[in-house]
C-alpha cells in the first residue's frame, strides 16, 4: 500500500493494523528538493491485546485465631475474588 499523507508530519499511524499480525513498512520523505529514495524495509508485529490490570479484590480474609507475637496466624482466603479470577491469595502478618 502506498499512501502520501500530504503533510509535514514525522509519524504515521496505520489505522488498519490487526493484532498479532506481521507488517512491513517502507517510507519516502518529501522536502523542498522533492522525494528521497525509498527506505529499507522495517518489519514489526502488532502485539496481542495487553492483559487488563487486575481489578480491586472484593471480600475479606477470615482469621482462624487471634494474632500472638511469635506465632503464625492463618487466614482463609476463599471469600476473596476479583473480576480477573484472582487465585492463590497470600497474606503475611
Amino acid at each position: 500500500m502506498e499512501e502520501d499523507t500530504g503533510n509535514s508530519d514525522t509519524r504515521y499511524e496505520d489505522p488498519g493494523v490487526e493484532l498479532e499480525t506481521k507488517y512491513m513498512y517502507r517510507v519516502k520523505a518529501r522536502n523542498s528538493q522533492g522525494l528521497n529514495e525509498i527506505s529499507r524495509v522495517a518489519i514489526t508485529t502488532a502485539p496481542a491485546d495487553p492483559t487488563p490490570p487486575s481489578a480491586a479484590p472484593i471480600g475479606l480474609p477470615t482469621t482462624i485465631a487471634t494474632a500472638q507475637v511469635g506465632e503464625t496466624l492463618s487466614a482463609v482466603t476463599s471469600g476473596i475474588s476479583d473480576a480477573n479470577g484472582i487465585t492463590n491469595v497470600q497474606f503475611t502478618y
